[in-house]
Order: structure tokens, then sequence, then C-alpha cells
């Protein structure tokens, strides 16, 4: 990965449903309205001027739900539209494959080479990301793989559940 300083970059941190839980906030996406945890409903944007004051945002999101993919984008847009700068941190993404990820916003890989790292990372259609990792394209916003390799992932559940 390139050598890119993100002292003032808000992260966008791309979780599974099962993060959800450590979360502030919970999208209702039917009423586009957000649950603050401890506060009550609030709109997205009282919901944007809140994240817009962290430099850390989690999202957590059901993998298979489009509309929760929907609002991490408008998340995502309308933090770099206020001029924040951003980078995406994504869970089905690992360190190896990286240099995907910055060819991709780069410009530097076809749809179809960077599909099949999407697909050699995660199980999960490409449609339902697909509009996010072209907003990132096309907008220059760094990508940053964070899970392990599965390897790793299977030996930390063995020790996990096996002690």
């Amino acid at each position: 990965m390139k050598d890119i300083h993100y002292k003032s970059a808000i992260f966008i941190f791309l979780f599974s449903y099962f993060s959800i839980n450590s979360t502030q906030f919970y999208a209702e996406t039917e009423k586009k309205d957000i649950l603050k945890v401890g506060y009550g409903w609030i709109d997205f944007s009282s919901m944007l001027t809140d994240i817009s004051k962290v430099n850390v945002i989690y999202v957590g999101e059901s993998h298979d739900n489009r509309s929760h993919h929907e609002v991490q984008l408008d998340m995502i847009r309308s933090l770099h539209e206020k001029g924040h700068s951003l980078a995406i941190g994504l869970e089905m993404f690992t360190n190896r494959d990286q240099v995907y990820l910055d060819r991709w916003v780069e410009g530097k890989i076809d749809e179809k080479d960077f599909i099949e790292a999407f697909y050699r990372n995660w199980g999960i259609g490409w449609g339902i990301y697909k509009n996010i990792f072209y907003y990132a394209k096309n907008k220059k916003i760094p990508l940053i793989g964070l899970n392990v390799p599965g390897g790793v992932q299977k030996r930390l559940l063995k020790m996990v559940f096996n002690h």
C-alpha cells in the first residue's frame, strides 16, 4: 500500500452485521431515520453532523441487505461532498490483496480483474457493493483491506472455542 498519511482523514470501516452491536447508530432504512443509541431517532442530517466530529466511524450492516449499503454510500458521499478527507476500511479484503484495492482507486485495473479479486476475498454479490467501489474509485478515496487471511481466522476460532 502506498505511504499515505491520514492525519485528518475520517475512516469509515464497513463491517459485518455483528459489529453493528458496538456502533452508536442504527439505520431504519425504510424511514431513512437513524436510531442514536441512548438518545432516540434522529434524521440522516443530524447523524452526519455527529459523525463529522469524529475520526473513525464503524458502520455495521447485513451483508445481503442492499439498502444498508445504500445508506453506507450516502454517508460516504455526504462526508466527501462536505470536504472531509476519507479512507474506507473493508472487512471483505485481506491485506494480501491491498494491491488490487490500490490499483482500483488509481484506475490501473479493470472491473473484470477487480471482481476476480473481490470474489477471491468475499462470497457475497458484487452488485450490492459495486456503487461504493465505483464511488471510491471515481473520487480517489483510498480503500484499505482490513481482514486477516482465512487460515489465521480458523486458528483464532479454534483457539477461542477449543479452550
